[in-house]
């Protein structure tokens, strides 16, 4: 049991792997309760597991030989991409780390290194990454160290520590290229992962003038067939007629102080006519004409065969009572005026 807490307080490395395997099988024969070596069996697994050849973990060999016989650089990547976890809708560092993966991989196909090469060194490069960029930011002292530790594991044959997976030049090749590749660029790959926003820019659109409506639609549901049916339509309608009516009988007013008694242009008898003697006042056109009031007075406008109602026959009094009072009686005025 002392030998077991020994080992579990230094254990922190490939060569406590054996010593601890030691231990725990004299603990096992000594009887010793399970609750007691729990945390030196995980400390044990989990040793076994880092201390494990990265060959052919990432990407097993079917898919390491789908790889081989790509013949496209988008099939790589995707195949990359699904072994090693990764999607576009991570965003831009799923499709940094994508690129390191593949150049990686065309760097083992450039010479010719087999599937278990290639495969471990891709986990290598994987592992060098996660545990020095994405998962935690270590400084490139640190990071050198690992890459040697990981590449120490698979370039010599020495069990349980190590397994030679590449040879001491191939070895040399690879570390080459990694100094050349990963570590001259690690403050850029470090930057992808622990970049900041410092500030956000947002553009607004001021116009000088507001901006003009959007013009309506119309559709046949929207016409009025009847404009005289509508109660609204009628009283636009009937306001427009006194209007005009109004406009008209000023006009005969003017015409008849201008005119003379024989027709003088522009009047006959009281009313105004075109040039071919026909009346050109819009009561005229109503179908009404103008007569001398009873009493000797001035014209009074009459209404004609338009259809008679009560509050037409009020208007068309109040016109006459207003135009004898402005213009009194027309036959004496005009017989003052010189032959």
């Amino acid at each position: 049991m002392k030998q077991l807490q020994e080992v579990l307080r230094r254990s922190c490395g490939a060569k406590d792997v054996e010593a601890l395997r030691v231990a725990l099988e004299v603990a096992r024969k000594a009887r010793v309760s399970d609750e007691h070596v729990r945390a030196a069996a995980e400390l044990l697994s989990g040793l076994e597991l880092k201390m494990q050849p990265l060959a052919l973990t990432d990407i097993p060999r079917e898919e390491m030989q789908r790889l081989q016989t790509a013949r496209s650089r988008q099939e790589i990547i995707e195949i990359l991409m699904k072994c090693m976890g990764l999607s576009l809708t991570d965003g831009f560092q799923a499709e940094v780390l994508a690129e390191f993966h593949y150049h990686n991989f065309g760097f083992c196909q450039k010479h010719g290194l087999v599937c278990e090469q290639t495969s471990a060194f891709l986990s290598i490069m994987h592992q060098l990454h996660t545990r020095c960029i994405a998962s935690e930011t270590v400084d490139l002292p640190q990071a050198h160290a690992l890459f040697e530790e990981l590449m120490a594991r698979h370039s010599r044959h020495l069990p349980p520590f190590s397994v030679e997976v590449f040879s001491r030049s191939e070895a040399l090749l690879l570390k080459d290229f990694v100094h050349r590749s990963f570590f001259r660029h690690y403050k850029m790959y470090a930057f992808a992962y622990k970049h900041r926003v410092d500030f956000e820019i947002h553009t607004e659109d001021e116009r000088v003038v507001p901006p003009l409506p959007v013009s309506a639609g119309l559709h046949k549901s929207f016409e009025v067939v009847d404009l005289k049916s509508d109660p609204d339509l009628q009283e636009m309608l009937l306001e427009a007629d006194l209007d005009e009516l109004s406009a008209g009988a000023a006009a005969i007013g003017a015409a008849a102080i201008a005119g003379t008694g024989g027709g003088g242009p522009g009047a006959s008898g009281g009313m105004v006519r075109d040039a071919d003697g026909s009346t050109n006042s819009p009561l005229a056109r109503r179908g009404g004409h103008l007569s001398k009031d009873r009493h000797g007075g001035g014209p009074v406008v009459t209404a004609g065969s338009s259809p008679d109602s009560k509050h037409k026959a009020e208007v068309e009094a109040a016109l006459d009572e207003a135009m004898r009072v402005h213009l009194g009686d027309m036959d004496a005025r005009l017989a003052e005026l010189p032959a």
